[in-house]
């Protein structure tokens, strides 16, 4: 199974900003574009399209909450994984408390 967290370059936890998810998917996937590889040998075009697809079905699972969580609880069953992203949280939020 495909990780779709280290696949879009995304902090494995929960939640995300769909902003920046969205921005880096269209990033990562106008890179591995099959158009852009048009020219290329038919392995190349072959790898491009699989890229592509990769690219294309973990964005539409990150974006959605419950998919997003499903993944995350497939990849991170431990207490230790689920802390860590917990306390990530806790410092994002103490962080944007201590700005204002």
């Amino acid at each position: 199974m495909t990780d779709c967290f280290e696949l879009l370059q995304e902090p494995r936890r929960p939640w995300l900003d769909a902003d920046a998810l969205k921005a880096r998917f269209l990033k990562l996937s106008a890179a591995a574009h099959p158009d852009r590889f048009h020219g290329g040998t038919d392995s190349e075009r072959a790898q491009a399209n699989d890229r592509s697809a990769e690219l294309n079905a973990a964005y539409n699972t990150l974006r959605e909450t419950r998919d997003r969580f499903l993944a995350y609880r497939e990849r991170c069953r431990s207490e230790a994984c689920i802390a860590e992203a917990y306390e990530g949280r806790i410092r994002e939020i103490e962080d944007i408390a201590s700005e204002r």
